[in-house]
């Protein structure tokens, strides 16, 4: 993804966690979403819930309160789900 999408898809996804209630700062969302692409998870063939277990397990930088550390697995699924929403609505869905 380029990077002017990729930013437009973290701000995007960070408005829509809001309104569920859930804080989580684009910064954030954008460092999942390099990560993903960057440690070549494909969702498919992998579910939502393969990928965000094997992104559980990594670092980031801009974790909980700005400190380094994992994300919760469950907002990592929240992110990739929504991540489907933007591509599709961007009309790059997911191959």
């Amino acid at each position: 993804m380029e990077p002017q999408l990729l930013s437009e898809c973290a701000d995007w996804i960070a408005e829509m966690l809001n309104e569920d209630g859930f804080w989580i700062s684009a910064e954030l969302i954008e460092e999942i979403l390099r990560k993903e692409h960057d440690t070549g998870i494909k969702i498919p063939p992998l579910t939502h819930e393969q990928a965000a277990d094997q992104l559980a397990g990594e670092r980031f930088e801009g974790g909980p309160q700005g400190s380094a550390g994992q994300v919760d697995r469950n907002v990592i699924l929240q992110v990739l789900q929504w991540e489907d929403d933007f591509l599709g609505f961007a009309g790059r869905p997911r191959n």
